[in-house]
């Protein structure tokens, strides 16, 4: 099930996101550590974390207390978290600048 779209380089930069709409937001900011496949890390993390895959998706599993996807591909050295500050310059054809920090 491997997509070309979803090779991630060593050396590159990472945005990921989640969300969709109001609730659409950019989690972090990462370099990549090492290449890799996020579908064939999708698949290694809901087999070591006991999550169900149909069609490629993990279902919602809010029960489920092991780490998630994101925290996973850190921990195994795949990502690391950049920090960054984000300048956010308006919405709906207004420029009014905000600056946000990340927090780690």
């Amino acid at each position: 099930m491997r997509e070309k779209i979803l090779d991630y380089k060593e050396g590159s930069f990472l945005m990921i996101s989640s969300g969709e709409y109001r609730d659409y937001e950019i989690n972090g900011l990462f370099k990549v550590l090492k290449d890799f496949n996020a579908n064939d890390q999708l698949l290694a993390w809901a087999e070591e974390t006991d999550r169900k895959l149909v069609n490629m998706i993990v279902q919602r599993d809010s029960l489920n207390k092991n780490i998630n996807y994101t925290d996973w591909l850190n921990k195994n050295g795949f990502i690391e978290y950049v920090q960054h500050r984000e300048l956010h310059i308006g919405c709906y054809g207004q420029t009014k600048l905000f600056d946000y920090t990340s927090d780690t």
